[in-house]
């Protein structure tokens, strides 16, 4: 049999094959006889059994023909009815040994689900549109010149589902100091440090996550309500830093969209393991992560209170609002005991600013033995409790005792708000806003030479002060109201001259600024030395800084105005030798220092353990042992034996 190149049947062939009916009195004419045309029609139905078998391809390899159209001729063909690219990539998705050799001068015909194949654009709309699992019905019959069927075919041309993409992801969890300060949180700068912890894989592989994916970052704090501003995530920033010891939700929200993301748009792991989830409705993947912020952990074990939405801890004064502001202000012989049981049920303690659990105080939990219900003044009562490591928190607040009222007692309104908060260095009228009338049912003011206010505000010190007004009718009866008043930090103008009272050979650090975003420059002051300031600050923690002119600052604690060696305290190192136990809490420790006072490390020594020492300074009244080298160890929780 003649070899020749493989031809496919185009318009002109389909036509005669449409008039099928006449080929039998023309194959009669031309194949005498007819055993040689039934011994023909065997061997080219051998041939095309041999070439064309059932196929199971993937969806992309569909996908890439639809995309490169190909021909369905081989080279040489006459045809010009079919594209003119590479003859075989159809023919091969069925296995095709042999694409034309042992058929001669015949020519095949192909046909998907009764669509005969005559240009690329047939299979192209139908392969197009192929479902992933879909089975296709293929023709192929081998043709003489005539349009006369020889031989044909049948096989099944399946659509594999594709390979499941499974799309994992990690969310380091991640570690921040006390003071460290907040990035901003909606910047793309801030967004690229977050994907620094972050980890999407597509079936092992690492998928490479824009910033700009990034639609949203959210911060939530225990049970209070998500923010999106770090700022705000009360009490655990604040003045733009991280301010004390808690652990809070941090949460992204990624766009699918986003070209970064488009390949895996959809996927996720089913195993469980992975926090990364899908909302199709948006289009988003969301993952959290959580935050500890670091600090003392003795602050950060201790229980707090929660009052009014804000957290207070150990030597806090509860800001009473006025509803318990009047609920605590009794008449002379009053029911102080029910007035405070019912006051401490606003009052929510929990194990420690990380743990919310803890259970509700009860009449025991509360002092208030100072509280003479005899006379009319202003007392202080606290509540003491412990949590489920045994450390105690107290918490104070005012109970104000007046003389019997009446509905003829004086009215006083101490303004709004009726417990200010003030920065340090600003100025405060104890006496703004604040009024009274001669009663509730005679609203003349009462004079100023009939009202006096109990205590003072030191605006040039952060911290909480109580102020006690009375009035007086001209009935002689009196009415008693308090109000806390929060100083914060600030600066001031004071100036003189003051000494480093540091560690003989070592110096302390000048600083940029007294806030909460300050930063050490690479300039340091010698133990001993003396300096002009030109202001001091209150921190928010309420420590004092110095100012040394400029952007030029030093801390409080490292200050003495007489120098060093004639106070009668003296910071000389002294050598010793001797042997102390940690006195810490069970299961923690303390830290070793590079300096007494200075350069913590992120060594720790744990509760109970003992050290030899070979040396002692004091720094501020706190004595400091040497372990040798340039580690230091506070006394405070250091017993020598």
């Amino acid at each position: 049999m003649k070899k020749s190149s493989l031809k496919y049947l185009g318009v002109t062939a389909a036509a005669l094959l449409a008039v099928a009916p006449i080929a039998a009195p023309v194959v009669s004419t031309v194949a005498q006889p007819g055993v040689t045309v039934k011994a023909a029609d065997a061997t080219l139905q051998t041939a095309l059994d041999a070439a064309f078998k059932d196929a199971s391809v993937p969806a992309s390899t569909i996908s890439a023909l639809a995309d490169s159209p190909v021909s369905l001729v081989a080279a040489g063909s006459e045809s010009a009815d079919y594209d003119t690219v590479k003859a075989d990539a159809f023919l091969k998705l069925f296995n095709s040994a042999d694409q034309g050799s042992n058929f001669g001068t015949n020519k095949i015909v192909a046909s998907i689900e009764g669509q005969e194949a005559s240009s690329w654009t047939v299979i192209k709309n139908v392969l197009s549109n192929s479902a992933a699992g879909a089975t296709y019905k293929v023709d192929f019959k081998v043709i003489d010149g005539k349009g006369n069927s020889l031989a044909s075919k049948t096989v099944n041309l399946t659509i594999q589902n594709p390979a499941a993409t499974t799309v994992n992801a990690t969310f380091a969890d991640t570690t921040v100091k006390v003071g460290d300060p907040i990035s901003g949180s909606t910047s793309v700068a801030a967004y690229t440090n977050i994907l620094k912890d972050l980890a999407i894989k597509s079936n092992g592989t690492t998928v490479n996550v824009s910033a700009n994916a990034i639609t949203k970052v959210e911060y939530k704090y225990g049970d209070e309500a998500s923010t999106t501003d770090l700022s705000t995530l009360k009490p655990v920033v604040d003045a733009g830093k991280f301010a004390q010891p808690a652990g809070f939700t941090q949460t992204i929200t990624l766009s699918a969209n986003d070209a970064s993301l488009s390949a895996i748009k959809g996927n996720v792991s089913n195993d469980g393991k992975s926090g990364l989830t899908y909302d199709s409705a948006t289009a988003t993947y969301t993952i959290k992560r959580h935050v500890t912020v670091n600090g003392d952990n003795q602050a950060q074990l201790s229980p707090v209170y929660k009052y009014n939405g804000s957290l207070y801890g150990n030597g806090q004064t509860l800001p009473l609002d006025s509803t318990d502001t009047n609920a605590l202000t009794l008449a002379v012989g009053g029911d102080v005991a029910t007035a405070i049981n019912t006051f401490i049920g606003h009052v929510t303690p929990q194990n420690s600013i990380n743990d919310v659990n803890g259970k509700p105080l009860v009449a025991t939990d509360v002092d208030y033995s100072k509280v003479d219900q005899t006379k009319p003044g202003t007392y202080t009562a606290t509540i003491s409790w412990a949590n489920d490591k045994g450390l105690v928190s107290k918490v104070m607040f005012p109970v104000v005792i007046t003389n019997s009222v009446s509905a003829s007692a004086p009215v006083i309104d101490l303004g709004t708000p009726v417990n200010p908060t003030i920065t340090v260095g600003s100025k405060f009228d104890p006496w703004a806003g604040v009024s009274a009338t001669e009663s509730k049912n005679n609203a003349t003011a009462v004079p100023k030479e009939r009202m006096s206010v109990a205590g003072s505000v030191d605006t040039s010190k952060a911290g909480q002060y109580i102020l006690t007004y009375t009035a007086t009718n001209v009935l002689g009866e009196k009415s008693t109201s308090v109000r806390v008043v929060t100083v914060t930090a600030g600066a001031s103008t004071e100036t003189g001259t003051l000494y480093v009272n540091y560690v003989p050979g070592y110096g302390i650090a000048v600083w940029n600024n007294y806030t909460a975003d300050r930063k050490a420059t690479d300039k340091k002051l010698a133990h001993g030395t003396a300096w002009k300031y030109f202001a001091t600050a209150t921190d928010e923690n309420g420590n004092l800084w110095y100012n040394l002119g400029g952007n030029q600052w030093v801390d409080g604690k490292y200050i003495s105005f007489t120098k060093p060696g004639n106070s009668g305290e003296s910071n000389e190192i002294t050598p010793i030798t001797a042997v102390g136990t940690v006195n810490y809490v069970p299961g923690y420790g303390i830290a070793i220092w590079g300096k007494p006072a200075a350069d913590v490390t992120s060594k720790k020594l744990a509760h109970g353990t003992s050290w030899k020492v070979f040396a002692k300074t004091t720094v501020n009244g706190t004595t400091w042992y040497n372990l040798g080298g340039n580690q230091w160890i506070s006394g405070k929780y250091f017993i020598l034996k």
